[in-house]
């Protein structure tokens, strides 16, 4: 541990945080987070905070982020970012955006809790009804009764891309009550869609949330143009909320096609600068 390094305890849990983070805010790092789930495994969990968290009293809005290992800092397999830290930075720098939490949450095993059916061969999948309880049930009472959040779903939302974005997209639409805004990134509807996607495992596990207008959630769908596999599913889903659900563009749906996006993390942190202005403006 550095000089600039400190360590704290919240909820009966271990923490620490580099006291310069970024200009938005320092990042809460929790190792080891217990607070439940599935088998009552520890996983690693950021959170970004903003600046003068410690002398304000005001309540924020919260994202919970899918792929915590990319979201803040570089990692994965290929080492990218989305640089959230420096996006957020910047955009309230400029007054874009609204001070807000942003819960990074690191998966255990990625395919597994990411879907509800098999995507490539060999794959683990089938962990997304738990990982969606867990982030809706444990995670969020932790961070709500430990910090100064806006509980309210209308203030609580999911953000997560490719596999990320299928189960953030599941997430909100399975516990409508908890979040109200899903943020879909180069989502994997592909996945388990079968004949269509109307009829496909997972429109019909949410059907019953998706029809109805009083509670389900608001919802953000992008994908690029450029070497990006989720285009046809994404392009079909967005039609298929539109058309079956009765979804209306710029009311409860907004749908981003980015021609100089791909299937990466630089896109993905592009596409969430200009979300988050456009749905949480001060």
């Amino acid at each position: 541990m550095t000089k600039h390094e400190h360590t704290f305890s919240l909820g009966g849990q271990s923490a620490w945080f580099h006291e310069e983070g970024f200009d938005y805010g320092p990042v809460h790092t929790y190792d080891a987070l217990k607070v439940g789930g599935p088998d009552d495994l520890p996983r690693k969990v950021h959170v970004l905070v903003p600046r003068d968290y410690a002398e304000s009293r005001e309540r924020y809005p919260t994202f919970y982020l899918n792929d915590g290992q990319t979201a803040l800092f570089p990692g994965g397999t290929m080492g990218k970012c989305w640089s959230i830290g420096q996006t957020m930075s910047a955009l309230f720098a400029e007054g874009k955006i609204a001070r807000s939490l942003i819960v990074a949450v690191h998966p255990l095993v990625r395919d597994r809790e990411y879907t509800h059916a098999q995507g490539m061969p060999g794959s683990q999948f089938g962990g997304l009804d738990d990982y969606a309880g867990y982030i809706a049930g444990p995670l969020k009472t932790f961070i709500d009764k430990n910090y100064r959040t806006d509980p309210s779903a209308e203030k609580s939302a999911t953000v997560g891309s490719s596999h990320g974005g299928l189960a953030a997209f599941y997430t909100a639409c399975k516990y409508p009550d908890r979040f109200r805004r899903a943020f879909a990134l180069s989502p994997s509807f592909w996945v388990g869609r079968g004949d269509s996607m109307s009829s496909s495992p997972l429109v019909t596990a949410l059907r019953e949330t998706l029809i109805d207008r009083t509670r389900r959630p608001d919802i953000w769908i992008d994908w690029g143009l450029i070497r990006d596999g989720a285009v046809r599913g994404a392009r079909e889903m967005a039609a298929l909320l539109q058309s079956e659900f009765k979804y209306e563009l710029g009311r409860d749906l907004w749908i981003h096609e980015d021609r100089e996006g791909g299937h990466d993390e630089e896109s993905w942190g592009r596409h969430f600068g200009l979300f988050s202005q456009t749905l949480y403006r001060p």
